[in-house]
């Protein structure tokens, strides 16, 4: 059965107390948008090339909606309800450590929901009426 995917948000918990708001799921553009950002054309009429200065950081974006990370001032760095290169450039003000566990932590909610949406599917799918393999006559 084809549908539109309900928006709905998840919480991940980060080592310290820290916490995540993402989205549950992405929907078709906006994982193509996350993809599309991944590539950069250099000069017109050249092909895309791999943009290094954004691998990793493109889908986390995406997903990401609000967080509790605060700022140097010690109050907290707001991204809710901000662009989404407000919340890039927000990601790369953080330390590489820290910006490389929001992203493995988004990647593997990522992962999660994947393997979320392949087990709906195979459950929607149901049992095949007969094996795929015949019982010996012997």
């Amino acid at each position: 059965m084809i549908r539109v995917r309900q928006p709905e948000t998840h919480r991940l918990e980060l080592p310290g107390g820290d916490w995540l708001l993402v989205k549950k799921h992405l929907n078709t553009g906006e994982e193509r948008s996350a993809l599309s950002r991944h590539m950069k054309v250099t000069r017109q009429g050249e092909l895309p090339v791999f943009d290094f200065e954004n691998t990793g950081l493109t889908l986390a974006t995406e997903y990401l909606l609000d967080w509790s990370i605060l700022g140097l001032d010690g109050n907290p760095l707001v991204i809710r309800d901000k662009s989404y290169e407000v919340r890039l450039a927000a990601l790369r003000l953080l330390d590489i450590e820290d910006s490389a566990l929001i992203v493995r932590t988004i990647e593997a909610h990522a992962e999660a929901m994947k393997a979320e949406r392949d087990a709906e599917k195979n459950s929607q799918a149901g049992e095949t009426a007969s094996s795929a393999t015949s019982a010996s006559v012997a």
